[in-house]
């Protein structure tokens, strides 16, 4: 990585960041379902029925999604298709939605970061998959001694070298914090290959968001086409953020991402999509829980936060075609999905381990994919080890948690922020399974997938008076050297 110290702006994104998904079913769009049938029967059952195919994907068996008449419902059509004896299952289309009841907040507290060499005061897991300099707000923050990541990375074999599909909404491929880590991925909105960027869904001119020696700097135009409404900069409650020797601390904060720069007024006309950074967030955390991940980034979020069920289940097919070895999944769905639990059974028979986040909602309740076997669900706790209020809990939802509050990682530009929720808590998970994946040599089955989980599970903390979150708190350490024996 290039020697760069960033530039201090504190941007606060509110809690609606935290990804949790609702399935919704709106009502300005005719109705769809995804049928499973063979190829050579679609065409005619398309006809009968008078739907129109939408797109269809021969991955782990043939299916297709399909439109019916605006006069039907989606549960109409599945009725009305149910029973034909060609046709092997029906799973209504929902579209998943990121919440949109947020925005961005800036304030302008500045201080200095620290830039420390990555030798000086972590594991040399660190150096090799970064480079000679990090910045130790993101590097050496308190989540890392709360679950022993350090100590895991030490520990691991290979500090983390597998493959990490990120289903989410893209990335910033130029970010420098994985730059240098991506592989060519997806972009299932656009339907194309490639790094599956961030930025394609801003409009208008996009300039002067980063000065000074911050690297990845935006000039020139960056558009795409945003899908649905775009939420903008709102200013809440100024915060001031202080910068220690690897901490953040907020101070008066409501809750959300933090960031920063100098220049506020560039920022402050930018409008943004209210999902945007969310990818690139996650990504990071994965690749510093484990530095020598290769992180395959799958868009399936479009410029309003929707992602369509199908292209969920795509993403996870294409994931496991790809050669990835772990999956985070920083979203959920409050219904389940035939079609969802095939991809998920298929990911787990080829030996890929899945990871969700349990949702934020602050209830005990039943969220998909954490929920289904062989998904590893994971719930946010404080700094403080107390379970997040804002995230959903119960044993038969979640095996682990992890820290979910403040957890510093990168954002679009070159910048860091800060995020609250358990879509930050997934990818720490997500990373530590990285560490531990390959101690199970010559096994790639659903055996493996258990036997890991089984490791995590066993290598967590149990946590005083906190009931209802699986095994406990996160412990790297302990599951990487479960793994290991």
């Amino acid at each position: 990585m290039s020697t760069y110290k960033p530039a201090l702006v504190a941007l606060i994104l509110t809690v609606s960041l935290a990804g949790t998904l609702f399935a919704v079913q709106p009502p300005d769009r005719s109705p769809q379902v995804i049928v499973r049938a063979g190829a050579s029967d679609m065409a005619a059952i398309a006809e009968q029925y008078g739907v129109t195919i939408l797109a269809e994907s021969g991955r782990n068996g043939h299916k297709a999604l399909v439109a019916g008449p605006a006069t039907m419902t989606a549960e109409q059509l599945r009725d009305l298709m149910t029973g034909d004896p060609r046709i092997e299952s029906l799973d209504l289309a929902m579209i998943a939605s990121l919440p949109t009841d947020g925005g961005v907040t800036i304030a302008a507290e500045e201080a200095a970061p620290n830039t420390l060499k990555v030798g000086d005061f972590t594991t040399p897991c660190l150096g090799q998959g970064f480079g000679e300099l990090l910045w130790s707000g993101y590097a050496d923050q308190e989540m890392m001694a709360q679950v022993h990541l350090h100590e895991a990375q030490a520990a691991s074999r290979n500090c983390g070298d597998v493959v990490v599909a990120v289903l989410d909404t893209g990335v910033d491929p130029q970010h420098p914090l994985l730059e240098g880590a991506l592989l060519p991925g997806y972009d299932l909105v656009y339907g194309a290959a490639g790094k599956a960027s961030e930025w394609t869904e801003l409009q208008g001119s996009v300039t002067g968001i980063i000065e000074g020696s911050v690297t990845g700097i935006i000039e020139g135009s960056v558009t795409g086409i945003i899908e649905g409404s775009v939420t903008g900069i709102i200013e809440q409650e100024n915060i001031a953020v202080l910068e220690g020797r690897g901490d953040v601390e907020v101070v008066n904060a409501g809750g959300g991402p933090i960031l920063a720069s100098t220049t506020i007024e560039d920022l402050l006309g930018l409008e943004l999509p209210p999902s945007f950074g969310h990818g690139t967030m996650v990504a990071a955390l994965v690749r510093l829980a484990a530095p020598n991940a290769k992180i395959l980034p799958i868009r399936i979020f479009d410029g309003a936060g929707n992602a369509h069920v199908y292209d969920v289940v795509e993403a996870i097919y294409y994931a496991v075609d790809s050669g990835a070895d772990v999956i985070n999944m920083s979203f959920s769905l409050h219904e389940g999905s035939k079609e969802l639990r095939r991809a998920i059974e298929y990911a787990a028979e080829n030996g890929v381990v899945t990871v969700a986040a349990a949702g934020n909602q602050g209830q005990r309740t039943r969220i998909f994919p954490a929920a289904l076997n062989d998904t590893i669900g994971v719930a946010s706790v404080t700094d403080a080890d107390v379970l997040s209020e804002f995230s959903n809990f119960g044993d038969a939802l979640v095996d682990v948690a992890a820290p979910g509050h403040g957890v510093v990682s990168a954002y679009p530009g070159g910048l860091y922020a800060a995020g609250w929720g358990t879509s930050f808590s997934t990818p720490v998970v997500a990373g530590t399974v990285a560490l531990m994946v390959k101690n199970y040599p010559g096994q790639r089955d659903v055996q493996m997938v258990r036997e890991l989980t089984r490791d995590l599970r066993e290598g967590a903390e149990r946590l005083s008076g906190q009931n209802e979150i699986g095994a406990g708190r996160l412990n790297a350490l302990a599951a990487v050297n479960a793994s290991a024996n």
